[in-house]
């Protein structure tokens, strides 16, 4: 359901050269607007990564939760992957401060671990 979401959004903007970051901002919130319809807090959540290749060549990357984005390649034998992204989680100090920043809490869940609750969800 959510997947059907983003791409339903994703597909909105088709023929842009690239997304504005307003844009992404809509994209994602939409998402997380029917996942906090479908989801109750004690199932978990999820992660997305997103990457756009634009008309001009530009790549446009997206990403949400603990995933990561990696651009790899090869010549001959030699394999590289790079890390475009780093993983939006609690346990990354930048991240937990960005979160506060922004008015988010962090709260304890029963696995021992911290999560950001989404609004909604803080209550109770």
């Amino acid at each position: 359901r959510v997947s059907k979401t983003l791409l339903l959004r994703l597909s909105s903007y088709e023929g842009s050269a690239s997304l504005s970051t307003a844009d992404w901002q809509e994209v994602f919130l939409s998402v997380d607007s029917e996942l906090e319809k479908s989801v109750r807090e004690d199932e978990g959540g999820t992660t997305a990564s997103v990457a756009v290749l634009g008309a001009d060549g530009s790549l446009d990357l997206a990403w949400i939760g603990d995933s990561r984005v990696v651009l790899g390649g090869g010549q001959g034998e030699r394999i590289w992957a790079r890390a475009l992204t780093t993983d939006h989680t609690t346990e990354n100090p930048a991240e937990v401060r960005r979160i506060i920043r922004a008015g988010g809490v962090l709260k304890d869940t029963s696995s021992g671990s911290m999560r950001a609750p989404a609004p909604s969800q803080r209550l109770g």
